[in-house]
């Protein structure tokens, strides 16, 4: 499995193991240390900018699917990396799931963005929500809504 697949996988695995007592533990711990970066800063109109390059909001995708979101500070600013913080609420087959996977995503992240050529996604509904602040401490937000289907059997012979 590659490290996009296991990024989704994750998600799955998560969500199912999210009701134990210790994973809400763990779950609540790595939460907090995000949550306190992102605290400290304030969602600002002059923050950075956030584009969704690939895939498009609202678009209908059948999973791997190439991800491209570009960061860009205001002039005199960097992005800071620290203040990152990735969720996605999936609606699939197994049920409705809120999940934060910047720690799962981090490693495609950089000072330009957010790049994954071949996100594994199960098929479903999903809105995600990105965060990141730059270096003057100002919150730039942006969502984004996918649906992922099912491959068609032609699809998939297509492929072959």
């Amino acid at each position: 499995m590659n490290k996009t697949s296991a990024i989704l996988s994750s998600l799955i695995v998560a969500a199912s193991l999210s009701d134990t007592p210790a994973n809400a533990a763990g779950v609540a711990a790595k939460g907090a240390a995000i949550e306190s970066a992102v605290q400290q800063v304030k969602l600002a109109v002059d923050g950075p900018s956030i584009k969704l390059v690939t895939p498009e909001n609202g678009g209908i995708y059948t999973s791997p699917i190439g991800i491209d979101i570009a960061f860009a500070p205001k002039e005199g600013a960097t992005i800071d990396l620290s203040t990152l913080k990735v969720t996605v609420v999936s609606t699939t087959v197994a049920g409705v799931f809120e999940i934060d996977i910047t720690e799962d995503i981090i490693d495609y992240a950089s000072q330009d963005g957010i790049k994954a050529p071949n996100a594994a996604i199960p098929a479903g509904e999903h809105v995600v929500t990105i965060q990141v602040a730059d270096s003057e401490r100002r919150l730039a937000e942006r969502q984004l809504s996918i649906t992922v289907r099912e491959e068609t059997v032609l699809e998939r012979r297509a492929k072959e």
